[in-house]
């Protein structure tokens, strides 16, 4: 236990301490702060409930950077994942970036909503086309989170580890590992 942790009466009192201090930080107008505090509040889960308002204010401030909409749309259907609906089409509307760090990281964040995502299918699937090998590779593995299909990774994996290119088979090796399985051809 963190000495910060240790002066609190107990675990609740702890928990609303740091979801106070995130809320606050969801305000600052450092956006690496904004970035932390998003998923953070995220990973409170349903104690974080009266963070949705804040967080789903950030995912319609088109002035935000586009990393901070998306944490903080992941966040809001981690916290309660029946508004998943009103923030997957930020998610897809990222998607369509040609940013290929953040079309990764918005995939990955889809993939670990599971099942809440599968409106966002249809343009994972197109991503598996994409130039960038790691965004090919987060996509099948978000396809594969959502659906418990292996069968567009495999598919990617072998892909990329028939690749001439060097970093597109250390892609796929990552892939394969992921999937748990060893078998690199």
């Amino acid at each position: 236990m963190t000495p910060l942790a240790a002066s609190f009466r107990g675990a609740d009192e702890y928990i609303l301490f740091m979801l106070n201090t995130l809320m606050s930080d969801l305000q600052s107008p450092d956006p690496l702060v904004r970035v932390r505090a998003a998923p953070a509040l995220g990973d409170l889960g349903a104690a974080a409930i009266k963070a949705i308002p804040a967080l789903l204010s950030l995912t319609q401030d088109e002035s935000q950077h586009p990393l901070i909409r998306v944490l903080a749309a992941a966040a809001v259907a981690k916290i309660d994942p029946a508004q998943t609906g009103a923030v997957i089409p930020v998610l897809i509307n990222v998607l369509k970036s040609h940013d290929a760090p953040l079309v990764g990281a918005t995939a990955d964040e889809l993939g670990a909503l599971g099942k809440h995502a599968k409106p966002a299918l249809p343009d994972l699937f197109r991503l598996l086309t994409d130039d960038c090998a790691a965004v090919r590779s987060t996509a099948a593995q978000a396809i594969w989170r959502i659906t418990g299909d292996r069968t567009a990774a495999e598919r990617v994996g072998r892909e990329l580890l028939r690749s001439e290119e060097w970093l597109d088979r250390k892609v796929g090796e990552g892939l394969f590992a992921v999937l748990g399985d060893e078998r690199v051809s």
